[in-house]
């Protein structure tokens, strides 16, 4: 028996939505299908395995919008210490989502 993943308490991604957002509707579905599909070069385990992903509504969570300016919604933010942040203030094809949990995971 393989051990369980640990989720690296370095990194988080944070998946700003607001309700009523067409955009938000179809795109946070799609995040959700990607971070926990299997992935062969994680030796079968998903990216929701290692990484906290959290969904946070955009109205309902005022401090965090203001914290992180967020202006638009889809806002995805991966915080990684010490390197710092990355953001895409749009909603994101399936190819794009797979690329940044890859990056969150690996760093780089």
């Amino acid at each position: 028996m393989r051990p369980a993943p640990t989720k690296d308490p370095n990194v988080v991604v944070l998946a700003f939505h607001m309700k009523g957002c067409g955009a938000c509707e179809e795109y946070l579905p799609r995040l959700r299908k990607i971070a926990r599909t299997p992935r062969p070069e994680l030796g079968g385990l998903a990216y929701s395995d290692y990484i906290p992903i959290y969904e946070i509504d955009a109205n309902q969570r005022e401090d965090l919008s203001n914290k992180y300016l967020i202006q638009y919604t889809p806002t995805t933010i991966i915080l990684r210490r010490p390197t710092g942040m990355i953001r895409r203030d749009s909603a994101l094809t399936d190819a794009e989502i797979e690329h940044l949990l890859g990056v969150a995971l690996r760093g780089s």
